[in-house]
């Protein structure tokens, strides 16, 4: 919250949602009941189950062209927004990025990506290149992104358990043009143990990924090649890395991305995916 209002470019309101949380939340929130950059506190008598509920419910309060979700724990580089400015009088972008790093509870970094530089893509190409093996946009921080191009709620955000972000902006950036500062301004907070311990890799959220693709395919919005191209990259890392896996696990991950491929009626040729595999492994040994 500080960090939102550290920002040196001043033409923005805030909106707080608070989930029926059951800490000391409600109590924070207040502090800034009469700040004149906060616009209203909404509390919800239940919790919903889902931040994405909380997201479009935002989406829906906000009168503002563009708008940005800050998760109660991340924090923002203080010029952020102005950095992001010349990006937001461009009509045709949907979506203004900057790069983003993780960090722990002592506000040190864990990881940091690397970079994509400054540029300004088509929306469907830049899902292509960076969204559709692995979700790039992995913290609402790093976006400023127009309300207008924001997907309406569905039945994608029941069905998708995991991941209904990883869906709402390839939706999004498939309506206009994505631009990236080039500069890391968000820092996205991280328990060391989620590295280890987390779901980022887990079959939940493969399956999740696989059932996203499959949504974008019956919609007419991702080339079935382009898909095809996913199913590969996910069966050579699930080959590379066979021996370190049970067999079970394997087995089930592979199903996962296998039936993908049936229900998008596409041929997935299994010595391909050993080449791949054996060329990934002998790239890792040659640095």
């Amino acid at each position: 919250m500080d960090s939102l209002l550290q920002q040196t470019w001043r033409d923005f309101e805030i909106l707080l949602l608070d989930d029926s949380s059951t800490d000391n939340s409600r109590q924070v929130l207040e502090r800034y009941r009469h700040h004149p950059r906060v616009k209203d506190i909404v509390y919800n008598d239940t919790n919903s189950g889902s931040p994405m509920a909380q997201w479009l419910k935002g989406i829906a309060l906000a009168e503002t062209e563009w708008i940005y979700i800050a998760e109660s724990d991340d924090t923002c580089h203080p010029q952020l927004f102005e950095s992001l400015f010349p990006a937001l009088n461009k009509p045709d972008v949907v979506l203004a990025l900057t790069e983003v790093q993780y960090i722990n509870q002592a506000d040190e970094v864990i990881l940091r990506f690397p970079p994509l530089g400054k540029g300004q893509w088509n929306g469907a190409d830049f899902v292509r290149r960076h969204m559709l093996h692995n979700c790039y946009l992995c913290n609402s921080g790093m976006a400023l992104f127009r309300k207008q191009a924001a997907p309406a709620p569905g039945v994608w955000q029941q069905e998708l358990r995991y991941s209904p972000d990883y869906y709402f902006w390839i939706r999004l950036m498939l309506r206009g043009k994505v631009y990236n500062n080039g500069e890391v301004m968000a820092n996205f907070r991280k328990h060391p143990e989620e590295f280890t311990h987390g779901k980022w890799d887990s079959l939940t959220e493969h399956n999740d990924h696989a059932q996203m693709l499959y949504m974008l395919y019956e919609e007419g919005l991702q080339n079935p090649n382009d898909i095809k191209q996913t199913i590969y990259f996910k069966l050579t890392g699930l080959a590379t890395r066979r021996r370190g896996m049970a067999h079970a696990d394997y087995l089930a991950y592979r199903k996962c991305w296998l039936q993908l491929a049936r229900l998008c009626r596409l041929q997935i040729h299994p010595p391909v995916v050993e080449l791949k595999s054996y060329l990934r492994k002998l790239r890792h040994r040659l640095g």
